[in-house]
């Protein structure tokens, strides 16, 4: 895989998507003349802010876990118990951020869901 190993393999994943979403956005900026660009770099800021905060929320409660607890190579249900712990706190903190910061999309999240649930009752 090379000297990077499995994590120069995510790097590139991750930048091989990012070149091609800049890609797409100039050939979605051709067709749609419309097309503001103001909105969408606010949204696009707010979003990876709001991911950068509850990436970093879930990464203390892990590393808080592994330090007072589960040590650093905790089991298999440890691994879990990390996994349901800092998925939940990172929710709960992307969730308080789109709060601060007004983004729509998650009021739109929650009645869709509310309206799956009314459909499935």
């Amino acid at each position: 895989v090379g000297p990077l190993r499995v994590d120069g393999l995510a790097l590139a994943i991750g930048l091989g998507a990012w070149i091609e979403a800049v890609i797409l956005l100039v050939l979605l900026r051709r067709r749609v003349e419309s097309l503001e660009l103001i909105g969408l770099t606010r949204s696009v800021l707010v979003f990876g802010a709001g991911a950068a905060v509850a990436s970093l929320a879930a990464l203390g409660v892990v590393r808080g876990a592994e330090t007072l607890v589960l040590g650093p190579r905790p089991a298999a249900l440890g691994s879990l118990v990390e996994l349901a712990l800092g998925g939940g706190v990172a929710a709960v903190a992307y969730a308080a951020w789109s709060v601060v910061f007004g983004v729509e999309e998650l009021g739109q999240w929650s009645d869709l869901a509310r309206d799956f649930l009314r459909r499935r009752a």
